[in-house]
């Protein structure tokens, strides 16, 4: 299925889960984060499909294992936010070990970071202020 990823074309391949990123980059990132690009995306087939490694790593994200990445990665530079967003179209809530492997691959980031889902609505969230408010 075509899916337009910072202004690029690409192809996704079929599936729910693939449908779902679909709708999160051309529906949800337009309207919750606007002027946001994709710093991740992957595809069921192809895991790696978008990964601007420089930027990540310039923000402090790490990248060691692709099964602990969320499945899509925005960022919005003008208020230095980092959207996090999990495509779950089969499973049950964020576990509190997923929240542990999100909170242990963010912990060099110097800025915000939130997870779109509030605390005790079937998931959890992280929240780090800036350093310099810290």
């Amino acid at each position: 299925m075509p899916v337009m990823i910072n202004e690029t074309a690409y192809t996704f391949s079929p599936g729910k889960h693939n449908a779902l990123q679909k709708a999160i980059l051309e529906e949800f990132a337009p309207r919750f984060a606007p002027g946001a690009i994709c710093l991740y995306v992957g595809d069921t087939t192809n895991k790696n499909l978008v990964e601007n490694q420089t930027l990540l790593k310039q923000l402090g994200i790490a990248l060691t294992e692709h099964d602990k990445l969320p499945d899509v990665i925005l960022y919005c530079k003008d208020v230095d936010w980092i959207y996090f967003v999990e495509a779950v179209t089969s499973v049950g809530p964020m576990s509190p070990k997923r929240l542990q492997e999100l909170e242990a691959m963010t912990q060099q980031v110097t800025l915000s970071v939130y997870s779109g889902i509030p605390h005790g609505t079937n998931a959890g969230h992280i929240h780090r202020q800036p350093k310099e408010q810290a």
